[in-house]
């Protein structure tokens, strides 16, 4: 992209949000993980830039920055939250000099921006090398609103993870494809549905992806349910 070219795509971000909240969403979450757009400018191996969005820290985050500052002038930042992948390898995203300084910048830089919160996505889970250990409470010494985490969790490691202090929230993304009842299974320490993930997303015949059953707790057994 020509360096006038970016401010569009911040636009189009800004419109998609409005969009969203005036159908009634409560909030959006803007993706710098997993390779995308705003990581691809954030890494300094790949970011080769000579104009005011390559070089420094700063530069690198300043795509993902004024975006974000785009979307809480539009919506508000208490609408907004933002996904990054920190050490994130998936799709090319390689290892850079400043990685772990460019990561508690990005800390400093959220912490000062009121967002609604800040995920965490760890890679392990979908074929990418694992977030370091100590990430997380390395990022809550910079961070101090509302951090969740995602990766591979389950009741067990989330309610560890929650007890030692550094992060807020954790999410589920595939135990709540294949449980519709996640919820309830959780609490009630009832067996999870193992996800198929041929059938994510994707048209994969008569079974799949939003068929998956609830959990009769009386036979101990799952049932569809009507789905």
């Amino acid at each position: 992209m020509e360096t006038e070219e970016v401010q569009r795509v911040t636009q189009d971000f800004v419109n998609a949000a409005r969009v969203a909240i005036d159908a009634g969403f409560d909030g959006v979450e803007l993706h710098g993980a997993n390779g995308y757009l705003f990581e691809q400018f954030i890494n300094g191996a790949l970011n080769t830039r000579t104009d005011r969005y390559g070089g420094s820290i700063k530069n690198r985050l300043r795509f993902l920055m004024e975006t974000l500052d785009a979307l809480s002038q539009e919506i508000g930042a208490a609408r907004v939250g933002v996904r990054i992948s920190p050490f994130g390898r998936l799709f090319d995203m390689t290892p850079y000099d400043d990685e772990a300084e460019t990561w508690v910048t990005l800390a400093n830089d959220v912490n000062q921006r009121g967002l609604a919160y800040v995920h965490l996505s760890d890679q392990l889970t979908i074929g990418a090398e694992k977030m370091p250990v100590d990430f997380p409470s390395t990022f809550r010494k910079t961070y101090r609103g509302t951090l969740i985490a995602a990766g591979g969790f389950t009741r067990e490691l989330a309610e560890k993870a929650l007890e030692a202090g550094d992060l807020n929230l954790i999410a589920f993304g595939r135990p709540f494809i294949s449980n519709p009842d996640l919820v309830a299974r959780l609490r009630h320490g009832w067996p999870l549905a193992v996800p198929d993930r041929a059938t994510f997303y994707e048209n994969s015949g008569a079974k799949g992806y939003t068929d998956y059953p609830y959990y009769n707790a009386t036979s101990n057994k799952v049932e569809n349910n009507g789905r």
